[in-house]
């Protein structure tokens, strides 16, 4: 990508020349054009969907089924975002005003969350969360929360699907590792992902 924006940017200068342009205004136009992609390059912006694979072998599987996972929207309320996410853990009383406010925080980062649609409905869910470190030169660390399937769309590999594209995501926009809490009951299921046990979980909650 980066050899294809110095070509081009090259043909527009050397045009830009032979027909009397200033030198001065050439070198800032290339230098500006330079920085903008370095900068974009370092600022990698997690996808607005892609598409996972649904066998166990995985990303190298050329043959496996692949699954659009997109970005949550204002119109997956209706579509039972919330019910979804009932399944896993307490929601409580969200109004609509509420689900749009809180999309509209989210929409830039550093939280991502990512939705499977099925005939009209959202039939599994995951959170990305970016955790911007000192540590690791400054690096990124992503968390994986939130991830559920519908009880009725189980059995369909659809868990997987979600912690591939989100980790495949956080790949993606440059973190060093992704890590997730998970109940012991779990744990076969995120070392199928692949993943590892690595320490405990803590926790203390300030309300129920």
């Amino acid at each position: 990508v980066v050899v294809v924006v110095v070509v081009v940017v090259v043909v527009v200068v050397v045009m830009y020349l032979s027909h009397g342009g200033s030198l001065r205004f050439a070198v800032g136009f290339v230098a500006g054009v330079l920085l903008r992609e370095a900068s974009a390059r370092k600022g990698r912006r997690p996808p607005r969907s892609l598409l996972a694979p649904s066998s166990r072998e995985g990303w190298d599987d050329a043959s496996s089924p692949r699954v659009l996972v997109r970005r949550l929207e204002r119109d997956d309320e209706d579509k039972g975002f919330l019910s979804l996410l009932s399944q896993l853990t307490t929601v409580g009383n969200v109004t609509s005003e509420q689900f749009a406010s809180r999309l509209l925080d989210v929409r830039n980062g550093p939280e991502f969350v990512y939705v499977v649609e099925d005939g009209g409905a959202i039939v599994a869910a995951g959170t990305l969360v970016l955790e911007r470190k000192f540590a690791r030169g400054c690096g990124l660390c992503g968390h994986i929360e939130d991830v559920v399937v519908d009880e009725r769309a189980r059995g369909k590999g659809l868990g997987l699907v979600i912690v591939r594209a989100l980790t495949r995501v956080a790949e993606s926009v440059g973190c060093y590792k992704v890590i997730l809490d998970c109940s012991e009951d779990n744990q076969a299921f995120y070392e199928r992902c692949g993943m590892r046990r690595k320490e405990v979980q803590m926790a203390l909650y300030f309300s129920d």
